[in-house]
């Protein structure tokens, strides 16, 4: 067995490094990048929750709540998504392994899909969440302590607070 030195392995490491480039922007960043165009400006006609079992149980209130409001703007708070609407905001959480992704309305649903934004335009934006370890909540929905205790800690959860009911004008 031939028996290789350090530096010989430090430049095979070096060699897969060079082959495997990491994004430049962080996943929830670019997540925000990708669903802001989509949903920015267009009004959401439903939301379908096909599982609310998340990392925290997503309120079965939600979808009323957010139906037939307009997103104002898609922004990022650290790892949280926050989708400004006219009435307050919905605060998504990717946890470990989740996605979100513009489709067509008629995008065929797989095991892990368990969460649908329809917007009007015939676009959803698509949750899937094989480990199911993210979440998704609207702060006008919950107590604070709750709040706290969902959004790690209380930077977050005055920050989500303060700006939950805000109405913000479209941009």
């Amino acid at each position: 067995e031939e028996i290789r030195s350090q530096g010989t392995q430090a430049r095979d490491l070096q060699g897969i490094e060079d082959q495997v480039r990491l994004p430049e922007l962080p996943e929830v960043e670019t997540t925000r990048r990708g669903i802001r165009g989509a949903m920015r400006g267009r009004q959401v006609a439903a939301l379908l929750l096909r599982e609310p079992r998340l990392r925290w149980r997503v309120d079965p209130r939600l979808p009323a709540t957010i139906a037939g409001q307009r997103v104002r703007d898609v922004r990022r708070r650290a790892k949280y998504l926050i989708i400004d609407l006219d009435a307050g905001s919905l605060i998504l959480h990717l946890g470990m392994s989740g996605s979100m992704r513009v489709l067509n309305a008629d995008s065929p649903v797989g095991k892990h899909d368990h969460v649908d934004i329809s917007l009007t335009g015939n676009k959803i934006i698509r949750y899937t969440d094989p480990r199911r370890f993210g979440r998704l909540s609207n702060p006008n929905l919950l107590t604070e302590a709750t709040c706290e205790s969902q959004l790690m800690g209380p930077a977050m959860t005055s920050y989500i607070l303060l700006n939950a009911s805000a109405t913000r004008s479209p941009s």
